[in-house]
């Protein structure tokens, strides 16, 4: 994989800091480590944004953070070292859960191959399955952070319900079936 360019954030509270222009690999654990040393170093939490991005600026993020530090009560860095990279990455149209204990977020009908799409689907699924009122979706673009309910989230980033590929499977089996009756 080429590296990125890239430019650590750094949030104290108040306001988004500029700290350093770098090449990351992606969110390696070699750059999350990169995060975490800003963090102890200069304390509050570090992101990676594009070059050109000022966070300060952008009103998506920002919601997206005060969203985040209302709901998550642990792993906040879920957000910081790795939202803020993916928000991105998927074009800044996403479907985003917060968690008592952490976030995670979907690309919006962007699933790069059979093996993303499956990782979704199973995240997706595990943390919406649980029926804790704390598992909150927002559909996120790049001009507000919207609640959305689990069917809505499913249907916008493309993927089956529960027991997803059982269902995919069915469905396969029964339009096999209707073309050998037709003779298709």
């Amino acid at each position: 994989m080429d590296k990125q360019k890239a430019v650590i954030w750094g949030y104290t509270g108040t306001r988004w800091t500029k700290r350093k222009h770098v090449l990351i690999d992606g969110l390696a654990s070699t750059d999350l480590d990169t995060l975490n040393a800003y963090d102890n170093i200069h304390g509050g939490h570090h992101s990676f944004f594009p070059p050109g991005v000022n966070p300060n600026k952008h009103a998506v993020i920002n919601q997206m953070r005060a969203t985040a530090e209302k709901n998550v009560k642990h792993y906040i860095n879920d957000f910081y070292h790795i939202d803020t990279y993916l928000y991105f990455k998927y074009d800044q149209t996403v479907i985003w859960m917060t968690r008592e204990c952490g976030t995670n977020i979907y690309p919006a009908q962007s699933i790069e191959s059979e093996q993303h799409r499956e990782s979704v689907t199973t995240s997706f699924n595990y943390y919406t399955n649980q029926g804790r009122d704390s598992n909150k979706l927002y559909k996120v673009d790049n001009t507000q952070v919207v609640p959305v309910k689990t069917d809505k989230a499913r249907q916008i980033i493309g993927i089956a319900r529960s027991g997803g590929n059982r269902i995919s499977d069915q469905e396969r089996r029964n339009s096999a079936i209707q073309h050998t009756i037709k003779g298709v």
